[in-house]
């Protein structure tokens, strides 16, 4: 890095981004929030590491039907070994800090969170090192590079998952794609072996992060520049002194994942993610891109404001515009075909996130070729601090990180008050991905009559259209379902519930909405599922109108016969409260 401008930008942002860290990340909202960086998916990457090198046992982890699960020939992780491998060299300093420390020595306590928590600001620092140099290989101004890096970081997710979300795979497949860019980018303008060599240990290490992420190998046309130029690149890297140390090189690093599986199951080549897969005669497309529960130019307008640089290369090189465009619409479509579509709990829609190199180019090429800036500068600004705004309302869960819709989006947008902290109800999980699914009850109570297959009841006469209907004015408890599981209930990998009823409360001042609950009990009586969330999507705002309650709810596999599944109300704080019309339908997932 020659460009002082440059390296001042970077070293800025990462200052910020770990001020952001030590006084939003590491403090959470608990004070101890530095305790569990590791989180959620990031578990599931960074699980190698203590398993390989503390707990040593990788050929025989326990299934938890989360990150590790069972096959014929051995227990595997679900996730790829790529993550942990980019993490290693922190996972020793977190080891070495607690010994000194005198913390345990397991993987999770205070000095490996925190260790993970600086390896992500360690590869976004990577990542914009190779961005700026990317970046400068297309001629790009340095001052438009410093504004691009400055409103790539502020003014998208990325962000987030520096800060925030470190143990997930996103900021290292951000710092290997850049840096395969850039790579590509420079063997393409000299052919010379050593970047043939870096491009293949860097698309090796994409692919053991996450192996969609090889999609990006379809950048290379648009990097060449021209049909010739490509056609001169796959000759020069098909030369056999070339080809040779590059392949070496590249199964070098993918043979890290092939002897992890081989441990593991005694294969070498295992699909871990044995129960997902792809819809891709059903893209969600439109929700991907502009849905409010994950869509990505709704919570990155800034990603929507950079494809005005398209404009600009469909001028200078219709190669390059008709390449960058076919694989921008090849990675939109390969990322809304997987079935969850929303990828989980996340900020925005952070599949995009690893790509964010051709973003930033595009973003940058608009603003060097843009002749009035002043509007285009002023967009930016307001898009990176509405950025920042969203980005808090997730920290402090005003945005959902699960079920966002329209009408959740309205009532919180651009609201920060405590007020707004987790005010959200419902639930809306999508079906599991699963080629066949089995109705296995289908069970509803008008309260007219005692039904068996409910628990017993108060009911009392309403207003119509509502005869008879469960009372719960002043109890915690009244109805509900329990389902105890019969053979075949076990053989269902998931379950997965649809559940309408409708409900008409007198909630006072500082009650809290009642609450739908989900209990699996074994049959010595042990709970070891239980789940809750509010009637309400939204805080009441009418009192004693009847309103109707829709939710999807995916539901654990049931471990063995006489189990019990229970769904039931609680009306915690004892407030008038009456239900009607509980519908319940259960599929059996296969």
């Amino acid at each position: 890095m020659k460009n002082r401008s440059i390296c001042i930008t970077i070293f800025l942002i990462i200052v910020s981004c770990s001020i952001l860290t030590t006084q939003f990340s590491w403090k959470g909202t608990d004070g101890k929030g530095y305790t569990h960086v590791i989180q959620s998916d990031g578990k599931g990457y960074y699980e190698y590491l203590p398993s390989i090198f503390i707990k040593k046992n990788i050929a025989e982890q326990t299934p938890d039907d989360r990150f590790i699960f069972k096959t014929e020939t051995g227990n595997i992780n679900k996730y790829y070994a790529g993550t942990a491998v980019a993490m290693l060299p922190f996972f020793t300093a977190g080891y070495i800090k607690a010994g000194i420390n005198h913390d345990p020595q397991d993987g999770y306590s205070p000095p490996f969170q925190k260790a993970i928590s600086i390896a992500g600001l360690f590869y976004l620092c990577i990542g914009l090192i190779f961005m700026s140099r990317f970046l400068l290989l297309y001629n790009i101004k340095p001052t438009t590079v410093c504004i691009t890096l400055l409103l790539m970081v502020f003014g998208t997710n990325l962000l987030m998952y520096a800060v925030y979300h470190p143990s997930f795979s996103h900021i290292y497949s951000f710092a290997f794609i850049t840096m395969f860019l850039f790579y590509a980018k420079k063997y393409s303008d000299t052919y010379t072996h050593k970047y043939a060599l870096l491009m293949s240990l860097a698309f090796a290490m994409i692919l053991i992060i996450r192996p969609s992420n090889g999609i990006v190998i379809f950048m290379l046309p648009f990097l060449t520049g021209s049909a010739p130029a490509f056609k001169q690149f796959l000759r020069s890297f098909f030369q056999l002194k070339t080809f040779v140390i590059s392949t070496f090189a590249f199964f070098v690093v993918i043979s890290i994942q092939l002897i992890l599986w081989h441990i593991q199951t005694g294969k070498f080549v295992v699909w871990s993610y044995q129960n997902e897969g792809f819809y891709f005669l059903h893209p969600q497309i439109w929700n991907v891109l502009f849905s409010f529960r994950k869509g990505f130019f709704i919570y990155t307008p800034l990603a929507l404001l950079s494809l005005g640089g398209l404009f600009f290369i469909y001028r200078e090189n219709r190669f390059r515009f008709y390449s960058i465009a076919l694989f921008l619409l090849l990675l939109i479509y390969i990322t809304a075909s997987w079935w969850c579509w929303y990828y989980g709990p996340s900020f925005g829609q952070r599949s995009f996130i690893e790509f964010y190199a051709a973003n930033a180019l595009l973003l940058a090429i608009l603003i060097d070729r843009l002749t009035y800036k002043k509007l285009l500068y002023a967009v930016a600004i307001v898009l990176s601090l509405f950025n920042l705004l969203q980005s808090y309302q997730y920290v402090k869960d005003i945005l959902s990180s699960w079920d966002m819709n329209a009408e959740k989006y309205s009532y919180v947008f651009m609201r920060t008050s405590p007020r707004y902290y987790s005010c959200f109800g419902g639930c809306d999980d999508i079906q599991p991905y699963s080629k066949t699914q089995t109705l296995l009850y289908d069970l509803k109570n008008d309260f007219e009559k005692q039904d068996p297959n409910w628990s017993e009841s108060t009911t009392k006469k309403a207003d119509d259209p509502h005869t008879m209907v469960s009372d719960y004015s002043g109890k915690e408890f009244n109805s509900g379902i329990e389902i105890v599981a019969d053979s075949a209930l076990p053989m269902h990998r998931l379950l997965y519930a649809e559940v309408q009823l409708d409900y008409s409360e007198n909630a006072t001042s500082g009650n809290e909405s009642p609450l739908m609950v989900v209990e699996i009990k074994n049959g010595k009586d042990e709970t070891y599922q239980y789940y809750t969330f509010a009637l309400n999507e939204i805080p009441n705002r009418i009192g004693n109108a009847w309103k109707t309650g829709n939710y999807t709810i995916e539901i654990p596999r049931i471990r063995s016969t006489g189990d019990h599944l229970k769904m039931y109300v609680w009306n915690k704080d004892h407030q008038t409260l009456f239900i009607d019309n509980f519908h319940i339908k259960l599929y059996g997932i296969d």
